[in-house]
C-alpha cells in the first residue's frame, strides 16, 4: 500500500485526473459497509488496492471479457442487500451496454450509485492494441475506439431517466460527490472525468 500512496501522491495534482486517483478518491469516500460492482475494466487494479475489503460479499467483478456487466448487476447486489449502500463503479464504454439499467433503479426507486469513468475511449481496447505494437499502436491511430463526436452526454442520459447526476473535474469534488450521492436515499449518478491516454 505504501507504493500505492506514493504513486497517488505524484499523480494528485496531474490533469485531467489520473483513473489511479479517481478510484482512490471514490473508495475513500465510501463507508466501509458499502459494496463495490467493478467494471472500472482500466482501473480495476486501482480499485482493488484502494477498496478495503473485510468480509465476502462486498466486492464484485465480472469474469471474462464482456462488457455491459456493471449495472446490471449493481441493481442485482441492491436488491439482494438492501440494508448495505451498493457502488458501481463502471467505465463509460461499459455503460453504453446497458444504459438502460439507468431506467430500471429510476422506475423501481432502487438507490444504486453508479460511478462512471468517463476516458471517452475504450481504453482497454487500445491497451491490447499497444501491446501487440501493430499499425494502430505505431501510428497512433484507434479507429472507432474513441467515444467522441460527439462525446456522450452521461448527465443528460441519467436526468433522462430521471436520476439524478454530477460531473466532477477535480480531484477534490470526487469525495464530497460520492458522499452525497449514497446519502440521496435515490438512484445517482456521478461522472468522473478522468485522463484517457494511455498509461495515464
Amino acid at each position: 500500500r505504501s507504493a500505492l500512496a506514493q504513486a497517488l501522491e505524484q499523480k494528485r495534482s496531474t490533469s485531467p485526473i489520473p483513473p489511479i486517483v479517481a478510484v482512490a478518491e471514490v473508495c475513500g469516500a465510501l463507508d466501509p459497509e458499502a459494496v463495490v460492482v467493478d467494471e472500472s475494466i482500466t482501473a480495476t487494479l486501482g480499485v482493488r488496492s484502494s477498496l478495503h475489503l473485510n468480509e465476502p460479499g462486498t466486492y464484485f467483478f465480472t469474469r471474462g471479457g464482456g462488457l455491459g456487466f456493471g449495472l446490471p448487476a449493481a441493481i442485482g447486489v441492491k436488491l439482494a442487500r438492501p440494508d448495505r449502500p451498493v457502488v458501481a463503479i463502471v467505465g463509460d464504454g461499459t455503460t453504453l451496454y446497458t444504459p438502460q439499467a439507468l431506467w430500471t433503479m429510476a422506475h423501481h426507486q432502487i438507490p444504486v450509485v453508479s460511478v462512471i469513468l468517463n476516458n471517452a475511449s475504450y481504453l482497454i481496447l487500445k491497451s491490447g492494441m499497444a501491446g501487440m505494437q501493430g499499425k494502430a499502436a505505431k501510428h497512433d491511430v484507434w479507429p472507432a475506439m474513441d467515444i467522441v463526436d460527439p462525446r456522450v452526454d452521461f448527465l443528460s442520459l441519467a436526468r433522462a431517466f430521471d436520476v439524478s447526476a454530477e460531473r466532477v473535474e477535480s480531484v477534490e469534488d470526487i469525495a464530497p460527490a460520492i458522499r452525497k450521492a449514497v446519502a440521496s436515499g435515490g438512484p445517482a449518478l456521478v461522472e468522473v472525468v478522468v485522463d484517457g491516454r494511455l498509461g495515464a
